[in-house]
């Protein structure tokens, strides 16, 4: 399998302190694939570099969120992720993130 290696800075909600970082730095890098995760406390992220064929986004987010805290995925990696299991867009259900802007009117 060729390796895939990403390099990708995420939102990590629910962290308050350094214990916080060290918890979500050591689930994330204990994960097959993942070469590195730092996380910033003060910008509420976690940079991520890791080799796509051998995780993903759903289960690095579920590490997280199995620790206490959440992973906010880009939702075009969501709808990658969807439509690779077969689903069309119109089962695809949508999904507000941070990466997305939405006009209020």
């Amino acid at each position: 399998m060729e390796s895939k290696q990403q390099i990708i800075s995420l939102p990590v909600e629910g962290m308050t302190c350094a214990s916080c970082v060290a918890r979500v730095e050591k689930v994330l890098k204990r994960v097959e694939g993942v070469e590195s995760a730092s996380v910033n406390l003060a910008t509420e992220k976690v940079t991520l570099s890791f080799d796509e064929s051998k995780t993903n986004y759903d289960q690095l987010a579920t590490v997280v969120e199995e620790a206490g805290y959440r992973l906010v995925i880009p939702e075009t990696q969501q709808r990658l992720q969807v439509t690779d299991y077969g689903l069309q867009d119109s089962e695809i259900s949508t999904h507000h993130s941070p990466f997305t802007t939405h006009n209020s009117q």
